[in-house]
């Protein structure tokens, strides 16, 4: 996947560049180290391609970490006809430039194919090429880092989280169907884009605060006495403590999401008593996510719902518990929930309290 701020300055390249240079096809090839292939994110006529990654001529500029021009390319050895036969395309020539960042190996690389009017790629074309590259490698480059660094921070969010529910084996599956499920709801709704990026990574950290309640009250099975209940409603507030007053945009949701995941839309939840708009949007989302998955996994204190009964629960709670705009977004989205549930079942039917 092309990262959504890299996408734009790839897309215009690709728009540009066969202009400039007067050719008739400008293709980004990006290096997957784990699958070791070349791929095509961002190509004329918006063809995806894959080949091993040792193979062609792109496959040769980022091995060699030189730029490459070939007048003739069915001439050439090096060249993988296999590419042409795929897509319909005929090439040519080939002018192609690794896309290497300031410090590091190629990351990718930019391809240029036929030259207009029966011509053949000179040597301004292969200074403007490499001019371009520049510009797209440091696009790569910039959003590997940034996505290096979102990785980072959602292992760390559920790691953390799962340290709140008490490491059991079905955690790490509970905290994924909840924030894909959040994520759903979200785009079934037509929430921003970003917003709902951003509430994929913050869901997780709901119950951030059940690491302040005594591990007696989230694991005892049966009902809860009034004094253990109090204790279970205190975990809003103690996530609102931990994640409180800090400048990240994450953590932000991420607090508002722990403060206000159980209030309820007629007012009557807790720990604060909103009502309606006044709960934050994210902590409605996650509400629905959150009891959903809770009906429909087993529990150290009752067995799962079946499914029909746990979209009824959600279906009885609109306008009293949950969001009405939310909970039709939900019943739309059941479906590829339902795929979720079953990517991300769960082991074991140790968890604790929701």
């Amino acid at each position: 996947m092309v990262h959504r701020d890299m996408d734009p300055l790839l897309r215009a390249l690709v728009v540009a560049a066969p202009g400039i240079l007067e050719a008739e096809r400008c293709t980004v090839f990006l290096l997957d180290k784990e699958k070791n292939e070349l791929w095509s994110p961002i190509a004329t006529g918006g063809q995806t391609i894959r080949f091993p990654a040792g193979k062609g001529i792109a496959g040769e500029t980022i091995a060699t970490n030189k730029l490459i021009n070939i007048p003739d390319a069915y001439a050439d050895a090096r060249f993988n006809p296999g590419v042409d036969r795929t897509t319909g395309f005929r090439t040519r020539n080939i002018l192609t430039a690794p896309l290497t960042p300031h410090q590091g190996a190629p990351l990718g690389a930019l391809q240029m194919l036929n030259k207009k009017k029966g011509r053949t790629f000179d040597e301004d074309d292969e200074k403007i090429l490499s001019l371009f590259a520049g510009q797209a490698a440091a696009a790569v480059e910039t959003a590997q880092l940034y996505d290096d660094l979102e990785a980072a921070y959602s292992d760390t969010v559920y790691r953390l989280a799962a340290a709140a529910e008490h490491k059991d084996e079905g955690t790490r599956n509970h905290l994924e169907r909840v924030s894909r499920f959040s994520e759903l709801i979200a785009q079934t709704a037509k929430l921003p884009r970003e917003w709902t990026r951003r509430l994929l990574l913050a869901s997780p950290m709901h119950d951030i605060g059940k690491i302040g309640v005594p591990d007696a009250v989230l694991r005892k099975p049966g009902a809860l006495n009034p004094l253990e209940w109090d204790e279970i409603k205190k975990h809003p507030m103690y996530g609102k403590d931990i994640l409180a007053n800090s400048n990240n945009e994450l953590l932000k949701m991420s607090e508002r999401i722990a403060v206000a995941h159980h209030e309820k839309w007629d007012g009557t939840g807790y720990p604060l008593g909103l009502k309606g708009d006044d709960i934050p949007l994210e902590a409605r989302v996650v509400a629905i996510a959150d009891v959903f998955d809770a009906v429909t996994s087993p529990r150290c204190y009752k067995p799962a719902f079946t499914l029909e009964d746990a979209v009824k629960i959600i279906e009885d709670g609109s306008g009293k518990s949950f969001d009405p705009k939310l909970v039709a977004a939900f019943k739309k989205s059941v479906p590829a929930m339902i795929k979720i549930m079953k990517q991300f079942a769960d082991m074991a039917d140790n968890r604790t309290r929701d």
